[in-house]
């Protein structure tokens, strides 16, 4: 007896693409500088929006490329917490939104 699983022409490729955006500095003293806490968070085939992705402290305004992998119909969603307040977040990403 011989079994198929059918063909692989369902299969579908992910799309790889990069997401490219600036996370502002917010000074919290007037009088010292002190880094400001942020953690990012992706969802997309490969990360869940509930684990932090990045973790990094910034000291100006600073640029970040995120990275996603999407299969078929899935959208990606992104957020950026500073200093434990979310400034940041989009929801519904495909590759239409890919930085050059």
């Amino acid at each position: 007896m011989t079994m198929s699983r059918g063909s692989d022409n369902n299969v579908t490729t992910p799309q790889n693409f990069y997401v490219k955006l600036t996370v502002p500095y917010k000074a919290l003293s007037a009088t010292t500088a002190q880094a400001n806490d942020v953690k990012i968070y992706l969802y997309d085939d490969t990360h869940m929006i509930e684990t932090v992705y990045r973790d990094i402290a910034i000291m100006r305004s600073t640029k970040i490329s995120l990275p996603f992998q999407l299969t078929g119909n899935t959208k990606g969603h992104y957020r950026i917490v500073r200093n434990g307040v979310t400034i940041m977040e989009k929801k519904n990403i495909t590759s239409k939104n890919a930085t050059k």
